[in-house]
């Protein structure tokens, strides 16, 4: 299995636009712009903010002993899938892929914005809002799309060491399940 640690997000927006190419995402990149891809990152934060209404966690104690017996995508499917820890990698791969699509590296300098944020003060539906807000503010949506990307990223990865999330593991997870689903995952786009 490939390595998708954070320190290495280089490897991580290859592989996720990779994945996704050869899962059809990118077959009309020349008709698809920027708000495309955000878009689809603003709709996996609404499935985060619909896992954690509904108390979607993981349980990785239950996937590591289920796979003693099942099968990877049975067990990821059962434990793992749509809850708030996927959700959080799938925001994580989204933007690793539109870094891809535009050809965007995202640089440490940009991933350590947030890296020491305090989010004690804000619930759980504002910090959704501020991600969503520092994809999709600006006026031009290409405008500074690298620093925005980069922010976004860094956000994600401080939320989740707040919060105690592995998420270097759910992004290692999800990509390893997402190279075996079918064409678009099985929807329109």
């Amino acid at each position: 299995m490939k390595d998708y640690r954070l320190e290495k997000f280089g490897l991580i927006i290859h592989d996720a636009y990779d994945i996704a190419s050869a899962h059809g995402f990118h077959e009309k990149d020349s008709e698809l712009n920027v708000e495309h891809f955000l878009m689809l990152i603003v709709s996996e934060i609404g499935e985060l903010v619909d896992a954690d209404r509904r108390g979607r966690r993981s349980g990785f104690g239950l996937f590591d002993d289920a796979l003693r017996t099942r099968d990877f995508r049975y067990c990821f499917e059962t434990y793992i899938k749509d809850t708030v820890e996927d959700e959080f990698a799938d925001i994580a791969i989204r933007i690793a892929d539109l870094c891809g699509v535009y050809g965007i590296e995202v640089s440490p300098a940009a991933m350590d914005d947030y890296f020491e944020s305090d989010f004690s003060c804000l619930t759980f539906t504002e910090r959704a809002f501020v991600l969503n807000h520092m994809l999709v503010s600006g006026d031009d949506a290409e405008e500074d799309l690298e620093n925005r990307l980069g922010s976004a990223l860094s956000f994600v990865v401080a939320w989740c060491n707040a919060d105690g999330i592995d998420l270097a593991r759910h992004i290692s997870m999800k990509m390893k399940y997402n190279e075996g689903r079918p064409m678009l995952n099985g929807k329109k786009y």
